[in-house]
């Protein structure tokens, strides 16, 4: 697995780029992860995101999360800063 954080803003843009990679309609019905909306947050409103490795096929998505993280738009962080972020009795 792979966790991530970054701010609602960036976090959408990645989903539209992930959704777009995949093919998948931008109609939001069919998306690749959870909208920011309601993905895990933190006090700070950071979203944080879970990818599993094969999340990461798809056409330019290992790119784009480097690109991110790079940037200092996303960062990488640890299962237990994810866990954290669950609302209690979240698995």
């Amino acid at each position: 697995m792979i966790y991530l954080r970054a701010i609602a803003a960036v976090y959408e843009q990645a989903r539209a780029a992930m959704d777009a990679a995949r093919g998948l309609p931008a109609n939001g019905q069919l998306t690749s992860f959870t909208p920011a909306a309601d993905a895990p947050t933190d006090k700070q409103g950071r979203v944080y995101l879970a990818l599993r490795e094969s999340d990461t096929t798809a056409p330019g998505a290992d790119q784009m999360i480097a690109d991110l993280v790079t940037a200092g738009l996303a960062e990488v962080v640890t299962e237990a800063d994810y866990m954290a972020a669950l609302p209690q009795g979240e698995p």
